[in-house]
Formats: structure tokens, C-alpha cells, sequence
């Protein structure tokens, strides 16, 4: 689930930007009716909850910072 964060660091890392695309240009369907497999943004703060959503979350967090170096 941190795949756009880690591409964005990973282009800031080598001086690489993006550009603003103003359209749409793909639709992503999932396989919950369109709905998101993300809990509310507030449970990703609460860090003592035994959800495996959330250990998974936590785990990908750090993998990414460790990568970039922001931990």
C-alpha cells in the first residue's frame, strides 16, 4: 500500500519530479464492489489495536522509511 510514497521518494532521491496530468487516465476496479480495503485514516494511529490490517500497515511504514533513510 506504499507504492505511490516509495515511487515518489525514490524520483526526489535521484532529482526526478512529476507532472500535473489534469484527466483521468485509467480506472482501477477492485474486487470489493469499488470499495477500499483501507481502514479510516484515525485506526492507522492507533498503534496498540491487534488488527492484522494494521501490523501490516505498520510493518510497510517501516520498511519504507528504513529504505529512504527517514526513520
Amino acid at each position: 500500500k506504499f507504492q505511490d510514497w516509495d515511487l515518489w521518494l525514490s524520483l526526489l532521491a535521484k532529482g526526478k519530479g512529476g507532472v500535473w496530468v489534469p484527466e483521468f487516465l485509467f480506472k482501477a476496479i477492485t474486487k470489493r464492489g469499488g470499495l477500499s480495503s483501507w481502514l479510516p485514516s484515525c485506526i492507522y494511529k492507533i498503534t496498540w489495536l491487534p488488527l492484522p490490517a494494521l501490523k501490516k500497515y505498520q510493518y510497510w511504514q517501516k520498511k519504507i522509511k528504513n529504505k529512504h533513510h527517514l526513520v
